[in-house]
């Protein structure tokens, strides 16, 4: 009698990007070793470089096999990045403040000696 093989989706492999019997988004499993990841917010990405490229996601090792470890680890990866996300925001709109107040700085400046010119 032949033998029939199981269907594709009963069991998951470990490939890279599947969570392998993980509910939590910033766990995953790439070969033994869980990993913490998580993905950076598209108007950060540029304060973020990693070989010239904006970074898209973090990605760090867990060190363990353990998915109870794992999960214990994971919360101080989480907080990091998160306030590295927050620090990131607010140099931006430190830096969106200086260019504007710059800007309109300059139109402030040239209204003044356009105004004092005799006409």
């Amino acid at each position: 009698m032949p033998r029939y093989r199981q269907h594709p989706n009963k069991k998951k492999k470990s490939i890279g990007g599947q969570y392998d019997d993980c509910d939590h988004p910033n766990l995953q499993r790439r070969g033994r070793l869980w990993y913490a990841i998580m993905a950076v917010p598209r108007d950060v990405q540029q304060r973020f470089r990693s070989g010239g490229k904006r970074k898209i996601r973090f990605v760090a090792s867990l060190e363990t096999d353990s998915k109870i470890e794992a999960a214990e680890r994971l919360p101080a990866y989480i907080s990091r990045w998160r306030s590295e996300i927050a620090n990131a925001r607010r140099t931006n709109r430190d830096d969106e403040a200086a260019f504007n107040g710059g800007a309109f700085g300059w139109m402030n400046s040239l209204d003044r000696i356009e105004n004092a010119l005799p006409e």
